[in-house]
């Protein structure tokens, strides 16, 4: 019985339909080899639409430990637990981020950081990215001298063969508040 099972199969695999591409279209017949496995096809094997969503999305989840025992009367373990959104829509984002942190002596929400940023390809090599954002005063201060903060930034990227050289530059606007040792309050320079 089992020698007629093991025929069974062997035979059977012999008169499969071969379909290398995965399209529900057999080699003899598909005009069109290599389809993506994402892509409807045609009768005759060729895309008619891709499933890809030019939409993405990201979440990224973050935790971190600090200690630090630089000195014994200042040692502080500082807990911290990060949440991160992105979308993507073709060469635009958009990105938010938060996060929390505990320590002996305080714990709270740092800034909040919303921010967008669109990629362009002035030549077949290169890439560039222009952002801005915003931090947003969710930091909590004893002295409550948090404001909005501003940013703006260009990255680039050059492919050279199999290597990638790239670069950035970012600028933030500081908007906080300072007090010096008179009790007055002093803006921040950048």
């Amino acid at each position: 019985m089992k020698k007629k099972l093991l025929l069974l199969v062997i035979v059977s695999s012999l008169f499969a339909l071969n379909d290398a591409d995965s399209d529900g279209v057999i080699d003899s017949k598909d005009s069109c080899p290599n389809t993506p496995f994402m892509d409807l096809v045609t009768a005759d094997g060729c895309t008619k639409k891709s499933l890809v969503s030019p939409h993405h999305y990201d979440i990224v989840v973050g935790a971190n430990y600090t200690n630090s025992d630089y000195n014994t009367q200042n040692q502080s373990d500082i807990y911290s637990s990060s949440l991160q959104a992105d979308y993507y829509y073709k060469n635009f984002s958009l990105q938010t981020s938060l996060s929390y942190f505990s320590s002996q002596n305080d714990s709270g929400m740092y800034d909040t950081y919303i921010g967008t940023s669109y990629k362009f390809q002035p030549m077949k090599n290169l890439s560039l990215r222009l952002g801005a954002g915003a931090s947003l005063p969710t930091y909590t201060s004893s002295l409550n001298n948090n404001n909005t903060d501003y940013s703006t930034s260009l990255s680039m990227s050059y492919k050279i063969g199999d290597f990638t050289l790239s670069g950035s530059y970012r600028f933030t606007l500081i908007n906080d508040d300072d007090i010096n040792e008179n009790n007055i309050i002093i803006k921040y320079q950048n």
